[in-house]
């Protein structure tokens, strides 16, 4: 497993760019948002949660050669 920690890192919330937040990622995902306040804490760790489709076609996954 690996593990990062990103210090001093400001978040882009709210207009307060609060700019003392740590990070802690977990295989390149974030799974920990230290003294993010209750709107910001939810907005970190969404971040890569979703992995959309490359290309849909009436709300369903198709290929990108079938979109062009």
């Amino acid at each position: 497993m690996s593990e990062t920690l990103i210090t001093d890192v400001t978040c882009p919330v709210c207009a307060c760019l609060c700019d003392d937040l740590t990070i802690r990622t977990e295989n390149g995902r974030i799974v920990e948002a230290r003294r993010a306040c209750s709107m910001a804490e939810p907005w970190f760790l969404e971040q890569n949660s979703r992995h959309p489709p490359v290309a849909e076609i009436n709300g369903q996954p198709v290929s990108v050669e079938a979109t062009v």
